[in-house]
């Protein structure tokens, strides 16, 4: 059965891209942060209860872009890592307690843009994979954040990639990650201490996209290497394999309002690194 959406509001944060979300289980609501907006980069903090856009910080991590949210059932917070400013990129942790952020780190992975993180509810940790560390190559470490040091878990599985997306399967106790720039078509799996490779059919190579776990299945939205939107898709089990479901959704590709010179103000961008 086909999603339909329906626009709830038309005011509150300003036009902008390379922001990030992130679902607060606790307080039941959606954080956004920063971004790219037509002015340059943002450092403001918004939260959605469902009805309402409102303001709720301007003060925090600094502005930036392409950085990376998750949110930590178990200690109720939001973490952010990383990122990109005018000055380069970033390698700061930050958590958002429902009243304010707070730095917590300037070690572990070293600074990055275009990363993907997912809370491990069974290990209880923020796990983060890749990104870009451009003139180096796209990263392929994996790292744990327990809400007090970050530890490298692994530095072998998927190959280094960016934009890529991440998300939790609390159904099948496993991390999912999909896509990216620079990257094969194929799902990952990882369940606390390795990577497995998983289907390489499906909706092929997408960056810049989202992934979310419904209770039921990931859904993936986003754009293909070949710039093409690709339509929410469900991943499911099936009989003991993973198997791609319907269509459920097509989100044609289109330009933000508001935004149509922002481009200009992205503080980096590698040669040839297309997004």
């Amino acid at each position: 059965m086909a999603i339909v959406w329906t626009q709830k509001q038309d005011v509150g944060p300003a036009a902008r891209f390379e922001h990030a979300l992130a679902f607060d289980e606790v307080r039941q609501q959606v954080l956004c942060f920063g971004g790219n907006g037509a002015g340059g980069l943002l450092g403001d903090t918004w939260l959605w209860d469902g009805g309402l856009w409102r303001q709720v910080a301007d003060t925090g991590p600094s502005p930036r872009a392409a950085f990376a949210l998750a949110s930590d059932r178990a200690r109720q917070r939001v973490v952010l890592f990383g990122g990109i400013q005018d000055s380069g990129f970033l390698a700061d942790t930050w958590e958002w307690d429902g009243d304010g952020w707070t730095q917590l780190a300037d070690t572990g992975p070293d600074a990055r843009s275009d990363h993907a993180m997912a809370y491990d509810t069974d290990d209880q940790r923020t796990v983060l994979f890749g990104g870009d560390r451009d003139p180096q190559p796209d990263a392929s470490d994996t790292w744990g954040w327990d809400g007090t040091e970050w530890t490298q878990l692994a530095d072998t599985g998927p190959s280094g990639r960016r934009a890529h997306q991440m998300a939790y399967d609390t159904t099948h106790h496993r991390l999912l990650l999909h896509g990216g720039v620079a990257a094969d078509s194929a799902s990952w799996s990882w369940d606390g201490a390795s990577w497995t490779q998983e289907a390489d059919s499906g909706p092929g190579q997408v960056y810049n996209g989202a992934l979310a776990f419904n209770g039921e299945g990931v859904e993936l939205c986003g754009r293909r290497g070949d710039h093409q939107a690709v339509g929410c898709r469900r991943r499911r089990e099936v009989g003991g394999r993973v198997a791609d479901g319907e269509t459920r959704l097509h989100v044609p590709v289109r330009r933000v309002e508001g935004v149509e010179g922002a481009a200009a103000h992205r503080p980096h961008q590698a040669a040839g690194h297309d997004r």
